[in-house]
Parts: structure tokens; sequence; C-alpha cells
């Protein structure tokens, strides 16, 4: 079995996780979100690994290697190219535009 395909894919795999965390975080914050908002997202990236770690584990020992990996790369690339080749789909926008100052409280001090 060749290793060259499992590295690419690994490769490929980490580069597109590691920037999709950072484009996320960026975006969020673009999009007016909190810090406590953000920091929900960045843990949601451990979370996942957390509940499923002992269950992939178990299936890679049972198939190999090769096709649990060359399979989530492909559905990680899948998401990563849908992201690239469609930008637009974002949230839906909001009837009211984002504010950095949506409070009242900062309302009525712009007002006076």
């Amino acid at each position: 079995m060749p290793l060259g395909p499992l590295v690419v894919a690994t490769v490929f795999a980490h580069c597109a996780f590691s920037g999709s965390r950072l484009a996320i975080s960026l975006f969020a914050l673009d999009q007016g979100a909190s810090a406590l908002v953000v920091g929900v997202l960045m843990s949601l990236f451990s979370a996942l690994p957390m509940f499923v770690g002992v269950t992939a584990g178990r299936l890679v020992d049972r198939v190999g290697i090769r096709r649990p990996i060359l399979i989530s790369a492909s559905v990680l690339f899948a998401a990563v190219a849908t992201a690239g080749f469609f930008p637009y789909l974002t949230s839906p926008p909001s009837s009211e535009p984002a504010s950095c100052c949506s409070t009242s409280a900062c309302s009525t001090q712009s007002a006076a």
C-alpha cells in the first residue's frame, strides 16, 4: 500500500481543519459575535473528537487506516471547496444592520 496518498490526504486535512478554525473565528467576529460565542465555536472543534474518538479508533483498527483517512479527507475537501466556490453561502441577512453598539444605553448616549 503506497504511503504517498495517505500523507497528502493527512496534510490537506490538517491544513483545511486549521484554516477553517481560523476562518470561522474571524467570520464570527466580523458578524458581531461576542467573545463568548467565538469561544463556544472554538470549543466545538474539540467536542467532536471527544465524542467520536473511541468509535473512530475501533473503526480504524477493524478496517485499516487508508479507507477512513481517504473518505474523511474527501468529505473535508468537499466542504472546503463548497465554501471556496460559493462564498456567498453565509448566514441569512438580518433585518437590522450589525453594530458594535446595539445596547439602549449606547443609543441614548449617541443621541445626546
